[in-house]
């Protein structure tokens, strides 16, 4: 499909609105919210999943203040809504408590209806998924980073947009949505591959992990580094996101490398502690951060120490204590 399929979003914004019966109007099953389950939803069984996400409560309670929606949900010819499936969901409680005259004030028809905009029969699917993207990919109305993912690399794997198409769409760094397209990726192809995981889709945070940290650039560059990877996240070698910010170490480290290929994560950081004590020692870690520091230490600050004696004043106290406590450790090793 053309790249101009980019801009012509504008025909949803503009699509006709009018009063539709709330009774027929059904909910997305093929939202993005839904695609990773293994089955498919009846509508039933989305409303009761909506409800109970936990904004919707609060949407429900702004509704009932406004006796309406702001936003006009958006439905297709067939009346299956494409954007606005919560406000939908809080409308049909909303006429369930009014049509019993639960909500004082307010007619038991008043919630009958509810103003849409209805897009033509043969609206093309690419527009669709942009213009949903430009709402809940980077717009006011975010999806969790899953979804966010996922509905990127649907656009991507659909053929129809570049990186530079979405990037420029989406108001997104290309970097950004190159990482998207990969990490959702890589964590589909895991849960293709380890069908016994029902919980595939919640390991997204470990491979968004893996693709963020510029230490592991190299390790994820290998395809049978990809497959261990996988393999590690299933077995539970990686048993918490935080490990992988971790995992650099472990990898350049021969004996620790070994330690958690034989045993686990925790045996593997323990041998690396006792080669680095900045590892498992909030004192350590600062004196090293310290010296970092002194190693980059810049020709500017270099020229205001020069010219000012309270800096230097600072920098010698470092070094005599640094001396103090050097000659206390090594007098109690003698004596130990």
């Amino acid at each position: 499909m053309k790249n101009n399929t980019l801009y012509d979003v504008e025909k949803i914004a503009n699509a006709e609105s009018i009063d539709v019966k709330l009774e027929d109007i059904k909910l997305d099953s093929y939202n993005v919210r839904f695609l990773h389950l293994p089955q498919k939803l009846s509508d039933k069984e989305i409303e009761e999943i909506l409800w109970d996400e936990k904004d919707t409560t609060e949407l429900y309670r702004q509704i009932l203040s406004a006796g309406g929606v702001y936003e006009e949900p958006v439905l297709n010819s067939e009346l299956i809504v494409i954007e606005g499936n919560r406000r939908i969901v809080c409308l049909r409680k909303l006429k369930q408590e009014a049509n019993k005259g639960g909500l004082p004030g307010i007619s038991k028809n008043h919630f009958d209806k509810v103003k849409c905009k209805i897009l033509p029969k043969n609206t093309p699917p690419q527009i669709i998924d942009i213009f949903l993207a430009t709402i809940h990919v980077k717009g006011k109305k975010p999806w969790n980073a899953f979804n966010k993912a996922k509905h990127i690399f649907n656009l991507y794997d659909s053929g129809g947009f570049s990186y530079d198409d979405l990037s420029k769409k989406l108001g997104m760094g290309k970097s950004t949505v190159i990482r998207a397209v990969e990490v959702y990726g890589a964590t589909q192809k895991y849960g293709d591959k380890y069908k016994a995981d029902k919980e595939w889709f919640r390991k997204f945070t470990y491979f968004d992990e893996l693709y963020k940290r510029k230490d592991l650039k190299e390790f994820r560059k290998e395809d049978k580094n990809l497959e261990r990877f996988e393999n590690w996240v299933f077995h539970k070698k990686l048993d918490d996101v935080r490990e992988v910010r971790q995992l650099a170490k472990i990898l350049q480290d021969e004996d620790a490398f070994k330690e958690f290929e034989k045993n686990d994560f925790d045996a593997a950081m323990n041998l690396i502690g006792l080669k680095d004590p900045s590892i498992n020692s909030v004192e350590f870690k600062k004196i090293k951060d310290t010296i970092d520091v002194l190693r980059n230490f810049s020709r500017k600050e270099l020229s205001k120490t020069v010219k000012d004696d309270s800096r230097l004043k600072l920098l010698n106290s470092l070094k005599k204590e640094i001396d103090s406590l050097v000659k206390d450790i090594t007098s109690m090793k003698k004596t130990s």
